[in-house]
């Protein structure tokens, strides 16, 4: 279990780098959301090899945000705005490993859904240690605020807050069966106020689609 342990945060480690730059660049390079959005190298999207499509039409609202539904990817979550896929797989102690990101810019905040899939048996995963090493692999050495455990539709989570400096960031991870999904928002720290109904909009709207 040790050496599993170990392994594990290795991946987490993995998806910090990849996850921030992409919040930086989203709407730069990546393409909007279909079963063939990449980014970096070509890499095909779980749904390119899907046979049912990526996505249901995404329901708009009045004030420009958009409930974005993935059957293949398994959730729905509401954005501000029709959201940019991408993808990135990359070699971890466990073995191949593709992170999947959803991402939407609006004005200076960025938000992200991402997930993995561990190459591992469930049985093997401790979900309190993948949930700690993913959201102090987001904070990245900083402090995590309001930092709690989260049920999700019957599924563990954690969420919390950070605060680099210039940057406030919200996060919640959870846990389902192997696949680690992640929420993140990140916005000017001066605006932190503006963007908190927002971020909390985000999140908690995110619905898993087969509990």
């Amino acid at each position: 279990m040790n050496s599993l342990r170990t392994k594990t945060t290795l991946v987490m480690a993995l998806l910090v780098p990849l996850v921030m730059p992409a919040l930086a660049a989203c709407g730069e390079t990546s393409a909007p959301a279909s079963p063939t959005a990449t980014t970096g190298e070509t890499a095909e999207t779980a749904a390119a090899v899907a046979e049912t499509p990526i996505t249901r039409p995404t329901q708009g609202t009045s004030d420009g945000w958009t409930t974005f539904t993935s059957q293949t990817d398994g959730f729905s979550v509401d954005m501000p705005g029709e959201p940019q896929a991408s993808t990135q797989s990359t070699d971890s102690p466990v073995g191949d490993v593709t992170f999947y990101f959803y991402q939407v810019t609006d004005g200076p905040a960025q938000y992200a859904a991402a997930y993995c899939d561990y190459p591992v048996e469930t049985a093997d995963l401790d979900a309190d240690m993948i949930l700690q090493d993913a959201i102090q692999g987001a904070a990245q050495g900083f402090e995590v605020a309001n930092m709690q455990a989260v049920d999700v539709q019957g599924n563990p989570g954690i969420e919390g807050e950070i605060n680099p400096p210039g940057t406030y960031v919200w996060f919640r991870g959870m846990l389902v069966e192997n696949r680690l999904y992640q929420l993140i928002v990140s916005a000017p720290e001066a605006q932190k106020e503006l963007y908190d109904s927002d971020a909390r909009r985000f999140i908690e709207s995110f619905t898993l689609l087969n509990p």
